[in-house]
C-alpha cells in the first residue's frame, strides 16, 4: 500500500522535472491558489509548483505515507475520475496546509497537523458535493474533535524518520 502512494507521488514528482524548481514565491502563490480554490479549479498545477518545491527544498519536509495521508488508498464509490479528482483536492489540501506552516514558521517540520486541518476543511465541502465518505478523515474529525489530533499528529510524526 505504502509503495503504491509513493508511486504516484513519484509520477507526480517526475511530471514535474523539466521545469525550473519554483522559489518561495511561486509556491507561496501555488498554495494561495489551492486554498482559493473550493472546487479545485487550478489546483493541478498548483499541487505541482508545492510538490516539486517540497522534493527539492532543504527548508521543508512533508510525510508522504498512510498513516499521514489515510484517504489516499481508500476505495470510494466513485468513477475513477471522481475519485482521483477528490484525491487530488485532498492531496493539494495537505500539501498546501503542510508546506505553508513550514514556510511561514522558518523551519522544517514534518508534523502534519496543519495539512490535516486543511484536509478536514476541504472535506466538509467535498464530501457533499461526491457524496462519499472517508473512513480515514472521519478518524481524524473524531480525534479533533476529542481534542486528541494535535497529540497524534506528534505521535505520526515521530514514528517518521
Amino acid at each position: 500500500m505504502r509503495k503504491i502512494l509513493f508511486t504516484v507521488l513519484l509520477c507526480l514528482i517526475s511530471a514535474m522535472t523539466a521545469r525550473a524548481a519554483p522559489d518561495k514565491k511561486a509556491t507561496l502563490e501555488a498554495i494561495r491558489v489551492i486554498e482559493s480554490s473550493p472546487k479545485g479549479e487550478g489546483i493541478v498545477e498548483a499541487l505541482q509548483v508545492v510538490l516539486q518545491f517540497a522534493d527539492e527544498s532543504p527548508d521543508v519536509v512533508m510525510l508522504a505515507s498512510p498513516e499521514a495521508m489515510p484517504w489516499f488508498q481508500e476505495k470510494w464509490k466513485l468513477k475513477k475520475a471522481e475519485s482521483e479528482a477528490v484525491k487530488a483536492l485532498l492531496m493539494a489540501s495537505y500539501s498546501a496546509g503542510v508546506i505553508g506552516h513550514q514556510l511561514k514558521i522558518g523551519k522544517a517540520d514534518k508534523n502534519p497537523y496543519i495539512g490535516w486541518l486543511r484536509v478536514i476543511e476541504r472535506y466538509e465541502v467535498a464530501k457533499d458535493v461526491w457524496k462519499f465518505e472517508s473512513p480515514g478523515i472521519q478518524k481524524l474529525i473524531a480525534l479533533q474533535k476529542e481534542g486528541k489530533l494535535e497529540a497524534y499528529a506528534a505521535e505520526v510524526s515521530a514514528k517518521q524518520k
